[in-house]
C-alpha cells in the first residue's frame, strides 16, 4: 500500500512561546491529535542521516525534517495523559542521538525531541542494520500486549552487505511497519504489509510534520490532519 503525502521541505523555526507554538502548529496544518486510546503502544523511530538525505543536493539538507518532526511530537505529546503512548529514537548511526522507549507525555516529550536532529560526530552511514537490530531488542523488551510499530525514514540507498536481507529483516519485524521513503527514493521491498509513504523535499511545507503526525495519532480516538 503506498501514500503519498503533500507537501514537505520547510519548517516554522523553533519557538520559545506557547502562543508562538500554537501558531506553528495551526500554520502547519496539523489537526487534532485526539484523545489517547488508554493502549499500550510503542514507536520506534530509525532516521537515515546519510549524505544522500543531508548533503547539498540531499533529501534534506538543513535538517528540516527534524523541526518538522518535532512540531508534530509536541502537537500530540502535549494532547497525551495515559502515560503508556512511547517513542524510542535510532538513527542509521546507531551508536549516536538514540533515545530508548520513552512516553510521549510530560517530560518525556524533552527527552524525545534530543534525539530529533542529526547526532553530533554522526559518520552519515547508510547501513540500517545495527539500528534495526536496536528496535528488534527493544521490541522484545517492551510488556506483553504493547502495540510495537517502526516507521523508517530513508531514501533506502542501502550500504549493507547484504541490504535484500536487512529489507526481508524489516519486513519480518515483529509488529506494524511503515517505510516513510525520502526524495526520490524507492521502497526496495515487496511485502504488502509494510504501509509505504512517500515524502519529497519538493513537495512543500510540513509534510513531514503530517507523516509523522499521521504515525503518532495512528490509533488515537478522534485524530486526523486537517485538509489544507
Amino acid at each position: 500500500m503506498t501514500t503519498r503525502l503533500q507537501p514537505h521541505d520547510v519548517a516554522a523555526p523553533r519557538v520559545a512561546t506557547r502562543e508562538r507554538q500554537t501558531l506553528t502548529i495551526r500554520g502547519s496544518g496539523l489537526g487534532s491529535p485526539g484523545v489517547c486510546s488508554g493502549a499500550a503502544t510503542l514507536q520506534i523511530w530509525i532516521f537515515d542521516d546519510s549524505g544522500s538525505v543531508t548533503g547539498v543536493g540531499g533529501t534534506d539538507p538543513v535538517a528540516r525534517r527534524y523541526r518538522e518532526a518535532r512540531t508534530a511530537l509536541r502537537h500530540v505529546a502535549r494532547a497525551c495523559s495515559c502515560g503508556v503512548e512511547r517513542v524510542g529514537i535510532l538513527h542509521f548511526d546507531a551508536d549516536k542521538g538514540r533515545v530508548r522507549p520513552t512516553r510521549i507525555g510530560g517530560l518525556g516529550e524533552l527527552w524525545l525531541q534530543r534525539g530529533l536532529q542529526v547526532p553530533i560526530g554522526a559518520q552519515g552511514t547508510s547501513d540500517l542494520l545495527a539500528a534495526l537490530q536496536i528496535a528488534e531488542d527493544w521490541t522484545d523488551q517492551a510488556k506483553d500486549g504493547t502495540n510495537v510499530q517502526l516507521v523508517v525514514f530513508s531514501d533506502f540507498a542501502l550500504t549493507d552487505d547484504d541490504p535484500e536481507d536487512v529489507i526481508r529483516r524489516m519486513e519480518s519485524f515483529s509488529g506494524e511497519v511503515t517505510a516513510c521513503v525520502l526524495g526520490h527514493g524507492v521502497w526496495p521491498g515487496a511485502d504488502s504489509r509494510v504501509q509505504v509513504r512517500h515524502v519529497a523535499s519538493s513537495d512543500g511545507r510540513w509534510s513531514f510534520a503530517r507523516a509523522v503526525f499521521g504515525e503518532l495519532t495512528h490509533g488515537r480516538h478522534g485524530a486526523g490532519v486537517r485538509r489544507m
